[in-house]
């Protein structure tokens, strides 16, 4: 199952599409353990970069969204607290490529 995730904090925001083992709602998707790995392999993403690293304390994550192309924010923290900041869940067809999911997004 593939979704679109929406982020967003304050007036930056940004778009990626990931696989999912099922359909699940916003609630489940910030709460999930396992989002980060979704997040690691994106079908597409627009105005979105993410990426893990290691530091002594664990595992941490780096989202960057955007307000305008100069513009940009990153965010961040520890991967249990990625879903903080998602505030959409879109759950789209079954199959998705890069060509379906630039035209299932343009209806949006």
């Amino acid at each position: 199952m593939h979704c679109k995730l929406e982020f967003q904090f304050d007036d930056y925001k940004g778009s990626v599409i990931i696989k999912v083992p099922q359909a699940m709602s916003l609630d489940e998707l910030k709460n999930d353990p396992k989002l980060s790995d979704y997040m690691n392999e994106p079908i597409w993403k627009q105005n979105l970069l993410y990426k893990v690293f290691n530091t002594k304390e664990g595992k941490k994550y780096a989202l960057t969204l955007y307000k305008s192309e100069e513009a940009r924010m990153t965010i961040e923290g520890n991967i249990n607290f990625l879903g903080l900041d998602l505030v959409k869940v879109t759950m789209l067809d079954n199959v998705c490529t890069q060509e379906i999911a630039e035209k299932q997004l343009s209806l949006f």
